[in-house]
């Protein structure tokens, strides 16, 4: 716990220090200033600390104290609840809670992640690189903003500890909680199934087609009831499915109101990756170099290394020697996948930057490269475009 203490602190310690100097330089974005500042700006909170609450971070600060408005359905309820009944523990101001929500919430999800690592057969020496990693990674300051990434941190760690423990009743609460959060949610039922059955034999080895679907049919019908706990994550949706149904008569608002942003996204059709890819080879060809052109830039780069080195994490692993846990990675794989891919359906690699720290097995991945050279080097690389991402951030530029 002490390591984790350490490492929690450094890390909010450094935010802090950029955080103020930034502010120091007056350079605020000010076209996209938040218009909720009476429900987060207290007199003891500097106003480099309210920045930690831009863009979405406003929504769920008005969310929490009115209730939703017209196109904030795209917008998960779970953290917006949480902050409306836990503000009165922090003296009725709605940033402070959210902010403590937040700190917290990453804190026990680096202490989960590290069981579920330590369970995984992890070296201390790899966990250490994984969280070094984690924690310079050029957005991971939105694990401490006005977010739901330190959440749903927390519940995506914890579904893994409890899955890994086979402790199935509390698997079951926090996965319904998980896509409650954010719809990539339901897509954690990859990696529990495949935790869940692991040790469990399948044999789909059969000459034909046929003889495999059966055998997994079989294999699927034997294990149902390890099958329907790992669905668990799909019931969080369809709650807030039914509650949209009733408030708005629409399920699926929470897609369809994302045109409202202006945000570059398509809500009414599916774009594939070939597209999305000469949209921005297009835009780094073509655009004026400014700031918007460097976040694309950003965008274009941290996606494709991401892309790469998660497919190369999953032909490794698929062609590794079977182990205990190698399954579970790889389910953890096309769960890191699946959250990198999904976004790129809407047309754009918009957030990408804030987006891509779920995909944990990149973290894994990168960790456990035994060049401590390429390691320092890419840490290094990391926290310089930290410091560059979270100053436009407090500016009030739009980096995730």
């Amino acid at each position: 716990m002490t390591f984790l203490l350490l490492f929690f602190i450094i890390w909010r310690a450094a935010d802090f220090i950029i955080a103020s100097v930034t502010n120091l330089l007056h350079l605020a974005n000010t076209p996209f200033a938040y218009g909720f500042t009476p429900y987060h700006t207290i007199p003891y909170l500097t106003q480099y600390l309210v920045a930690f609450a831009n863009f979405d971070g406003a929504h769920y600060l008005h969310i929490a104290h009115d209730g939703y408005m017209q196109y904030e359905q795209t917008f998960f309820p779970l953290y917006p609840l949480i902050i409306h009944f836990l503000t009165p523990v922090f003296g009725s101001s709605y940033l402070l809670t959210g902010f403590v929500i937040s700190n917290l919430s990453f804190f026990f999800g680096l202490y989960f992640f590290k069981k579920y690592l330590e369970l995984l057969g992890k070296k201390p020496k790899t966990i250490l690189w994984i969280f070094l990693l984690l924690i310079t990674f050029p957005t991971s300051f939105f694990f401490g903003a006005v977010y739901t990434e330190g959440l749903f941190f927390l519940l995506t760690t914890v579904s893994l500890y409890f899955a890994q423990k086979k402790e199935y009743i509390k698997l079951i609460t926090v996965a319904i909680l998980i896509s409650l959060t954010r719809l990539i949610g339901i897509f954690l039922f990859i990696p529990l199934l495949a935790i869940l059955l692991e040790g469990k034999n399948l044999n789909l080895k059969q000459a034909s087609w046929k003889k495999k679907i059966n055998a997994l049919s079989h294999y699927i019908f034997t294990n149902k009831r390890l099958v329907f706990i790992s669905l668990s994550p799909l019931i969080g949706l369809v709650i807030y499915m039914i509650y949209l149904y009733f408030t708005t008569g629409d399920i699926l608002d929470f897609y369809h109101a994302q045109a409202a942003f202006n945000n570059g996204r398509a809500a009414n059709h599916l774009i594939l990756l070939p597209q999305v890819y000469y949209r921005y080879l297009k835009i780094l060809f073509t655009a004026a170099h400014d700031t918007t052109y460097f976040v694309s830039v950003v965008e274009f780069v941290t996606f494709t290394l991401f892309l790469i080195v998660l497919l190369y994490d999953l032909w490794k692993l698929w062609r590794a020697k079977p182990v205990p846990g190698k399954l579970s990675l790889i389910g953890l794989n096309l769960f890191s996948l699946i959250n990198l891919l999904l976004p790129t359906f809407t047309g754009t690699l918009t957030s990408t930057p804030r987006y891509l720290l779920l995909s944990l097995s990149f973290f894994i991945r990168i960790a456990e490269i035994k060049n401590v050279i390429f390691r320092i080097s890419l840490v290094t690389l990391f926290i310089i475009f930290h410091i560059i991402l979270l100053s436009l951030f407090i500016q009030g530029y739009f980096v995730g």
